[in-house]
């Protein structure tokens, strides 16, 4: 519950810095904070049953992960690790 509130914060407030060539806000920072212990728990069946639509979306993620390395490699890790952060952290936090 605690970390539906932070997301909660998080979306709403205008945090934002830059490392490096990364835009960072805060809903990202909470997002690559949360994401590995979440998805662990979420494959160790800590929320119930696994159901193909967590395969499904982490493959989504995978696919255009690698679509993106295809055809725009130079903006892999800007575009396609921002997307995927932000789409399977969403999930993970509301599963």
């Amino acid at each position: 519950m605690i970390v539906v509130l932070l997301y909660v914060a998080a979306v709403i407030l205008p945090i934002g810095f830059d490392v490096g060539p990364l835009a960072l806000s805060a809903l990202r920072l909470l997002l690559l904070i949360v994401m590995v212990p979440l998805t662990t728990r979420l494959f160790s069946g800590h929320y119930g049953k696994v159901c193909p639509v967590d395969y499904l979306l982490f493959l989504h993620a995978f696919w255009a992960i690698l679509s993106i390395s295809i055809n725009n490699p130079d903006r892999v890790i800007e575009n396609g690790g921002a997307n995927a952060l932000e789409f399977l952290g969403g999930y993970v936090i509301a599963r």
